[in-house]
């Protein structure tokens, strides 16, 4: 498995908006290769979402990005004028 970070920014105010337009856009598009996505909201910084996406792989994840619907997903954030640090992709590395 491989964990796709998004480390975003919107404002506070419509923060609890965009995590409810991002999660019901996602269940919309068929992601191949994706076994899950969650949000998680920053108690210290209300402006602050991380976007966790599981993927089988970082190819299943490149290949996701070249299905129509991608710019789907990519249109929430644009809506919601997402501060983004970013993508990058991570494995859990157990104790």
């Amino acid at each position: 498995m491989v964990y796709e970070l998004l480390i975003n920014d919107v404002a506070p105010e419509k923060r609890d908006e965009y995590i409810l337009a991002y999660r019901e856009t996602w269940k919309k598009v068929n992601r191949p290769g994706c076994q899950g996505v969650k949000f998680l909201a920053c108690i210290e910084k209300p402006s602050r979402v991380i976007v966790q996406i599981t993927w089988d792989s970082v190819e299943a994840h490149e290949r996701a990005r070249q299905i129509p619907e991608h710019g789907t997903i990519r249109e929430v954030g644009q809506r919601f004028e997402v501060k983004g640090e970013g993508v990058a992709h991570y494995t859990i590395e157990e104790p």
